[in-house]
């Protein structure tokens, strides 16, 4: 499961769309997004940052300290560092990485976007992966954000996931169906008669 695949909590889905909500009424929704993005990054290869944000052996003043230096550092937004520190006053910035997958989900429905998650045996080129998101946004009638995984033990098609609808098109899928098929003695042919 990737990361932007992952559940949320409702809680940390409740301070996504606050503060979406509040960037939105302040026309700060990309500065924001961007900052979201930013620390969503961050929490996912600095440990330092994430042991800060889930420790809790740091007073309110010390957090609010090391966000206001964070946020002046990394150039972000007033109401990103005043929603981090809404986060720290309220003892919840140990939820903040589900916060900012929470965040991007929450921009993605008020975008009307959806996200699809595709692996694929081999990187898609440019051109391969333009026509896959044409199809998909015809078949879907959505704008779609794409994020392709590879994996080689597919052998060949793909893996399309779409909320909590995955379509397994992927030439190992379709060999282990026609194996569960073989093991159970099923046979989508066996009403076929023999002609002669």
């Amino acid at each position: 499961m990737t990361a932007a695949t992952r559940p949320t909590s409702q809680l940390s889905r409740r301070y996504a769309q606050a503060l979406l909500d509040t960037a939105l009424e302040n026309k700060a929704e990309k500065d924001v997004s961007s900052d979201m993005a930013d620390l969503n990054e961050m929490l996912e290869r600095e440990d330092v940052l994430a042991d800060f944000v889930s420790a809790p052996l740091y007073s309110k003043d010390e957090q609010f300290k090391a966000l206001e230096a964070l946020g002046k550092k990394a150039k972000f937004h007033k109401l990103t560092v005043n929603f981090l520190k809404t986060l720290a006053e309220n003892k919840r910035l140990s939820a903040l990485y589900e916060v900012t997958l929470a965040y991007r989900q929450a921009c993605r429905e008020h975008n009307n976007e959806v996200f699809v998650d595709v692996q694929t045996a081999y990187e898609l080129n440019k051109a391969q992966m333009s026509d896959l998101e044409k199809a998909l946004k015809k078949t879907l009638g959505q704008d779609i954000e794409v994020r392709q995984n590879v994996d080689d033990s597919l052998l060949g098609g793909m893996i399309v996931t779409v909320g909590s609808v995955m379509i397994d098109d992927s030439v190992r899928g379709k060999l282990e169906r026609l194996k569960l098929k073989m093991k159970t003695g099923t046979n989508e042919n066996s009403q076929l008669k023999e002609v002669g």
